[in-house]
């Protein structure tokens, strides 16, 4: 089936639950995920999205600012997540077929969250961003995610004890994005788990969009 709708669809889900792999399978059938390919785009779509989205930009340079103040990582917040972010966004919206940001404004809310969100702060952040067409949140349980992070050789950061501190820390803050984007935001949203093969993965994104 050739696929030609424009849309910009937003991945979201913890480590290793497999959004990156799902965005290549689904290359092949007619999907694009959106890369950002060299410092002259990735500077270019920031200014063209401050210019577009002159609010959301600041609010989320604020957050990312207040965050790094107080763990003192403001470059790799910077670069990987606010200049990353804004330009998938940006390029995806102006692209003519359906477009997977696999590491959208969503997945920039797990990186910035310290401590526990509250529903209230998961609204703030996100209520001036440019929203995707639409979402899917992939599950896994965590002895699966688990292993997807070991064979790629994922570990906690410095600042994180544990793995299992790490996966409830994180867990806590994507629950809390979860029923936000289901519940009480204007996102169509759909929740797949992937704890299967990504064969029936890939053919219910396709049957939903």
């Amino acid at each position: 089936m050739s696929i030609s709708k424009s849309m910009v669809i937003e991945f979201c889900g913890l480590p290793g639950v497999g959004k990156s792999t799902i965005a290549r399978a689904l290359e092949e059938h007619g999907f694009v995920r959106v890369r950002i390919r060299g410092k002259a785009e990735l500077l270019g779509y920031n200014l063209a999205y401050l210019v577009t989205y002159p609010i959301a930009f600041f609010k989320m340079l604020f957050c990312i600012t207040k965050t790094s103040f107080a763990h003192g990582r403001f470059y790799r917040l910077f670069m990987n997540v606010f200049l990353d972010t804004n330009a998938r966004i940006y390029k995806a919206k102006r692209g003519s077929m359906p477009m997977i940001v696999d590491q959208g404004h969503l997945q920039a809310l797990l990186s910035l969250s310290y401590h526990k969100l509250s529903g209230e702060e998961v609204s703030a952040f996100l209520k001036y961003l440019p929203k995707p067409d639409r979402v899917f949140v992939f599950e896994a349980p965590a002895d699966v995610r688990i292993a997807h992070l070991k064979e790629r050789g994922y570990t906690p950061r410095e600042e994180e004890a544990s793995t299992d501190e790490w996966f409830r820390y994180l867990e806590d803050n994507m629950n809390t994005i979860m029923e936000y984007v289901t519940q009480k935001s204007a996102y169509p949203t759909t929740v797949i788990s992937t704890d299967q093969p990504i064969e029936p993965v890939v053919e219910e994104i396709r049957a939903t969009v």
